[in-house]
């Protein structure tokens, strides 16, 4: 892991839960993630549809869900594959 992907997985961490961000890729296409609590930091899909490519992992315990680590989110960042920007704060304005 090279120092912007740390940077980058750092920061997605230190996000409050219900906190949303917005990935975009190089086309322009985007769709908005929320933080959740897990063990290690996942993402969850809040709207949107996540293009090919982007589609993230399928959870093992509800087959139908999907998440994205901070550590794949970070890597995508890292390399350029996308860019994430915070899209809003968690609702409560507080980690729950």
């Amino acid at each position: 892991m090279d120092d912007a992907e740390s940077a980058s997985q750092d920061y997605l961490e230190s996000l409050p839960i219900g906190t949303v961000i917005q990935v975009t890729d190089p086309s322009g296409h985007h769709f908005w993630l929320e933080a959740e609590s897990r063990a290690f930091r996942d993402f969850v899909l809040h709207k949107g549809v996540a293009p090919r490519g982007f589609q993230g992992h399928v959870s093992r315990y509800g087959r139908h869900r999907r998440f994205w680590p901070t550590s794949l989110l970070a890597r995508w960042a890292a390399t350029g594959l996308c860019r994430i920007e915070l899209a809003s704060p968690p609702a409560n304005g507080a980690d729950r």
